[in-house]
């Protein structure tokens, strides 16, 4: 009969080949980590670079409230006309509208995009 000894000192070996086997020689190298590419600074940037880097924010446009098909309308035609105040954009950009339509208040479902005028029949 094997003693306990003999038995831990075959799993004692046998531990240490299977770590040996297991060297980092083994397989291919993995690639050395890519150095971060730090941005240059430009010397004594011009006075015009640095007003062209510095543009103003694009403001949303006014709000507007619905006029035909009001929130909450009874007995609206199964084809209703939508209908809505012009939109002022204190940028002056030009403006277009997209309708989501939706039994939730806040839809997301997305009905007709890039309407340019106030109107949807």
């Amino acid at each position: 009969m094997k003693t306990p000894s003999t038995f831990y000192l075959v799993l004692l070996l046998g531990m240490f080949l299977l770590n040996a086997a297991c060297s980092k020689d083994d397989g291919p190298e993995a690639p050395p980590p890519a150095a971060e590419e730090q941005p240059k600074e430009e010397e004594n940037p011009s006075e015009e670079e640095e007003e062209e880097e510095e543009e103003p924010a694009n403001l949303a446009p006014e709000p507007f409230n619905l006029i035909g098909v009001t929130d909450g309308a009874v007995g609206v035609d199964v084809y209703p006309t939508f209908s809505w105040q012009t939109a002022t954009d204190p940028d002056g950009d030009a403006i277009t509208y997209d309708l989501y339509l939706g039994k939730e208040e806040d839809s997301t479902e997305l009905y007709r995009q890039t309407l340019p005028v106030p109107l949807l029949k």
